[in-house]
């Protein structure tokens, strides 16, 4: 009996984390495809990642896992005012989480508690440098000049 509790509770966890991401789309709109440039909507294809405009808590941007889907979701308020090539650095930012595998790692160290160690803020440290390096290469920009921008709030 234990077991089965057990089992059925550990259901239950995996079904919420997967449904999670899904509430996040509730108020949100596809972004246009006219909205990006071709480089970057077509790379967002390729890597099925579905991008969509919301108001989120913070300013930027994220990334998350929606099994099967990949989705990329900008900040409504961010996207009115933050410059043509800050965007661009921000979405390509974000593809490089979808590209390099980071929503899988970083939706199981959720679900798992492992994102409460203090190594897992050092391995989430390394997934944002590793995409910014992705949307340096992606976009010529250095990480420095987005960051260090005061009218990009990422």
């Amino acid at each position: 009996m234990a077991i089965e509790l057990f089992l059925l509770i550990l259901a239950l966890w995996l079904a919420f984390n997967w449904l999670a991401p899904f509430t996040l789309l509730i108020k949100a709109e596809p972004l246009s495809p006219g909205r990006l440039p071709l480089d970057l909507a077509r790379e967002a294809q390729r890597l099925r990642a579905r991008l969509y405009i919301t108001r989120l808590a913070r300013p930027g941007a994220l990334s998350v896992l929606a099994w099967p889907w990949r989705l990329v979701l900008l900040d409504r308020d961010s996207l009115a005012r933050m410059p043509a090539w800050a965007l661009r650095f921000l979405v390509a930012h974000e593809l490089g989480h979808c590209a390099a595998g980071h929503l899988a790692v970083r939706w199981w160290l959720a679900v798992s508690g492992l994102a409460l160690l203090p190594v897992a803020r050092w391995w989430v440290n390394e997934m944002e440098r590793s995409a910014d390096r992705y949307a340096e290469r992606m976009t010529g920009l250095a990480a420095e000049s987005f960051y260090n921008h005061k009218e990009t709030n990422a």
